[in-house]
């Protein structure tokens, strides 16, 4: 057994039907902030791995909003030829139509941007 001033500093829960915590029983091998850490709990480490998966969290977001605001857009239209009666003349060159159109570019990038994973 690791004696206890060698092990991580890090505090985890208990597995299982019991509450509380304990010390992490693993080697500290990396010192920072005054405290030794092991791979898995230096706190750099970690603030690292958070930002990426942040970052994908971010992007997938981004385009599901996209999305959404496409179909709204294309709702929208659907609501104007339905209730208003507009010729496909009309829209071509009313708001409405730069509006989706401008959707339908933002979701093309978003898409690209997920896909080349940036």
């Amino acid at each position: 057994m690791i004696p206890k001033e060698e092990r991580c500093s890090q505090q985890v829960a208990f597995t299982g039907r019991m509450f509380g915590s304990h010390q992490c029983s693993r080697r500290g091998v990396n010192p920072e902030d005054g405290e030794v850490w092991c791979k898995q709990h230096t706190p750099s480490i970690k603030r690292a791995a958070d930002s990426t998966l942040h970052d994908k969290w971010d992007r997938e977001y981004g385009l599901k909003k996209a999305q959404r605001v496409y179909q709204q857009a294309c709702l929208f239209l659907a609501d104007a030829l339905l209730v208003h009666g507009l010729s496909s003349a009309a829209i071509q060159v009313s708001k409405t139509y730069d509006t989706v159109r401008a959707c339908r570019e933002a979701l093309q990038l978003a898409r690209k941007a997920v896909e080349d994973g940036e």
